[in-house]
C-alpha cells in the first residue's frame, strides 16, 4: 500500500524538483527516505529560513516548485521569512512543517519556557 509520503515524493519528482531543502525533525525521516528512493536529494540547511529562500529561488529560476521542510513550532516560525519572500516574488514554493503521527500526538507543548519569577 502506498503511503502519503510516497505520494508526496512522487508528486514532487513529477513536478520537476530534484531536491527538498530544510532542517528536518524526527517526523520527516520517512519523507526524506521516500524522496531518496526517487533519486531526489535532501539538502540540509543550518536554518529553516535559508532552506525556504533557496527553495524560493529555485522556483523563481526554474518555474518548478521549490520544496522546503522544517520542524514544527520554532522551525516553522523561522521558515516564515522565506515563505514571505516567495509570496512577494510569486515564486512557486511548497513549504511543509513536520508533525507527529495522529496516534502519537499529545497536548503538551514542544518548547517549554520555565517561569523564573
Amino acid at each position: 500500500m502506498t503511503t502519503t509520503v510516497e505520494v508526496l515524493a512522487t508528486a514532487f519528482k513529477d513536478a520537476g524538483t530534484p531536491f527538498i531543502v530544510g532542517h528536518p525533525g524526527g517526523e520527516s525521516v520517512e519523507l526524506m527516505e521516500a524522496a531518496r528512493q526517487r533519486q531526489m536529494r535532501f539538502l540540509l540547511m543550518k536554518q529553516e529560513v535559508a532552506g525556504a529562500m533557496l527553495a524560493s529561488t529555485w522556483g523563481d529560476i526554474t518555474g518548478s516548485p521549490g520544496i522546503c521542510l522544517s520542524t514544527r513550532g520554532p522551525g516553522a516560525t523561522n521558515m516564515v521569512n522565506g515563505v514571505a519572500h516567495a509570496f512577494l516574488d510569486r515564486s512557486p514554493l511548497i513549504a511543509m512543517a513536520s508533525a507527529p503521527a495522529a496516534h502519537s500526538s499529545s497536548t503538551t507543548v514542544r518548547t517549554s519556557i520555565p517561569d523564573t519569577r
